[in-house]
């Protein structure tokens, strides 16, 4: 390899990396906006919410996070860039196959395991499913994505061992509290 050539290829590699570094710090809006609808979801149960009213809080909170959703995408503006369309696609694969899980548990799984004034099972799905989104995002958009999701999947894996309500606030405060702290990191190797 010629000196030139060599140069040409640390340049494209500098491109590389400071494109993928650009592509995760594009997260970082969405990560804020759900790090606190994780914070405020996974709380509730702490003051006191519980059974169909917390289902019926957290239908509003998800509501309120795709809208969030919607409108930074849209005040984004431009073309989604390549390497998240592979990646939105294979989340919505995954997205499929945790709303499939949570309803064949109540099949698969005792009843009284599934239902508990906590949920926790079903709140170690929420918890995990996007743990993996992310891992597996992190292997095309970069390692802090794959660390985040590996943070996540711990905490979920860490909650299970908790009890009610103690499993609600580490998801709160780890799990929220982990997508803030990532957004903030993103945000600034973003730029």
């Amino acid at each position: 390899m010629r000196p030139e050539e060599a140069v040409r290829d640390v340049e494209f590699i500098k491109t590389l990396v400071a494109g993928t570094r650009r592509t995760s710090g594009e997260v970082a809006p969405w990560l804020l906006l759900w790090g606190i609808i994780w914070i405020v979801g996974f709380s509730l149960p702490l003051a006191g919410v519980k059974g169909a009213a917390l289902g019926r809080a957290w239908m509003w909170l998800d509501l309120a996070g795709a809208a969030g959703s919607f409108l930074i995408g849209w005040r984004r503006g431009g073309p989604i860039p390549y390497v998240w369309k592979g990646i939105l696609w294979s989340w919505a694969v995954l997205l499929a196959a945790a709303l499939a899980a949570q309803a064949a548990l109540p099949r698969v799984v005792r009843p009284d395991l599934l239902v508990r004034p906590d949920g926790l099972v079903y709140a170690v799905i929420w918890v995990l499913l996007p743990g993996l989104a992310y891992l597996q995002a992190g292997f095309f958009a970069g390692r802090d994505l794959a660390l985040l999701g590996a943070w996540l999947i711990t905490v979920a894996a860490a909650g299970l061992a908790l009890p009610f309500p103690w499993s609600h606030a580490l998801y709160a405060v780890a799990g929220g509290g982990g997508m803030l702290a990532a957004a903030l990191l993103l945000r600034r190797e973003g730029r």
